[in-house]
């Protein structure tokens, strides 16, 4: 676990789990956890990158905003839709 914050820049935090490691807990439902983030704080940019068996999800709510042309991700449509995109990639073990 790593967190690095500077004013100004903004916050990363950082954490790597070892997937078949005897003591990790079920994921859980992270495309829902990633949304509870989105709608709580639709004012803040997130970068959310997952990396699972040398492959790569990125969700930028910047570039996010840019392509859909919107100010915010908050509408119901766009919230469905990115819970179900980040949970399909994660359920598959693949983020290709």
């Amino acid at each position: 676990f790593k967190l690095d914050s500077s004013p100004g820049r903004g916050t990363v935090v950082k954490a790597t789990f070892q997937l078949g490691h005897v003591d990790l807990p079920p994921m859980g439902d992270l495309g829902g956890t990633v949304i509870a983030f989105l709608a709580g704080h639709p004012d803040i940019s997130f970068r959310y990158v997952h990396r699972i068996n040398g492959d790569e999800f990125l969700l930028d709510t910047d570039e996010l905003k840019e392509n859909l042309e919107v100010e915010e991700l908050t509408d119901p449509i766009i919230m469905k839709f990115l819970r179900e995109k980040i949970g399909d990639v994660l359920s598959s073990n693949s983020v290709v």
